[in-house]
């Protein structure tokens, strides 16, 4: 399991899944959002950072088509950011700021924006 969520990218997740037990891979199936995705009763906004090494990007992409098949169209934005809970984020200078902060501030308060639209 711990392999499965310390993958570093969308290959070394399906390959460490293909890997695990059965019983493990069912269970992880079963617990996956794409099988509800037919209930849901509101717009569904997915913010991934896309080189979280803890759960990758892909899953929410995969997410994000599951809606598509079922109706939905979702709102995907994936923030280039490194880390999961605590993010790694580059070190403050003129190039970061025009080329990092201000573009990925823009993106994520689009994101805030849609969801506020929507309420």
């Amino acid at each position: 399991l711990l392999r499965i969520f310390t993958a570093t990218n969308p290959e070394d997740f399906k390959a460490h899944i293909d890997a695990a037990p059965e019983s493990l891979q069912l269970r992880l199936d079963s617990l996956s959002p794409s099988r509800y995705v037919r209930e849901l009763r509101a717009p569904l906004v997915l913010i991934h950072a896309a080189f979280d090494p803890s759960i990758p990007a892909q899953q929410s992409i995969e997410l994000a088509g599951a809606a598509r098949a079922n109706g939905f169209e979702p709102r995907l934005t994936l923030l280039q950011m490194y880390g999961h809970t605590y993010p790694t984020l580059p070190t403050l200078s003129i190039g970061s700021v025009m080329g990092f902060y201000i573009p990925e501030t823009f993106r994520f308060v689009d994101v805030v924006n849609h969801v506020v639209a929507s309420m």
